[in-house]
């Protein structure tokens, strides 16, 4: 009888793409009275509305991504990776941190 021989599971290691993450109490120019800048990227259609991708941690690495992952992102959604009506769109992320009262 011929033996069989056990294959090692591969294992998967999960990472952020480069620049996603909420790093609020990094270096801010006013950072006594709100969190560091953090950016989202808006995928904007009149088909399906607006989904959103991020946080990132800076403009430049939310551009990079839409440049880099937005094709792959649209042929997730849509089976095809031009869509007409579909748009990318770099904003900034409002972070609440206190109310006046």
């Amino acid at each position: 009888m011929a033996k069989t021989k056990t294959v090692a599971p591969v294992e998967k290691k999960w990472k952020l793409y480069e620049g996603i993450g909420f790093t609020p109490d990094a270096d801010a120019s006013h950072g006594e009275w709100a969190p560091a800048h953090h950016w989202v990227v808006l995928m904007q259609s009149m088909h399906s509305g607006t989904t959103v991708f991020g946080p990132f941690v800076s403009e430049d690495a939310a551009h990079k991504w839409v440049r880099e992952e937005a094709d792959s992102e649209m042929y997730n959604h849509f089976s095809r990776s031009s869509v007409p009506g579909v748009s990318f769109h770099v904003d900034y992320l409002d972070i609440p941190t206190r109310r006046n009262v």
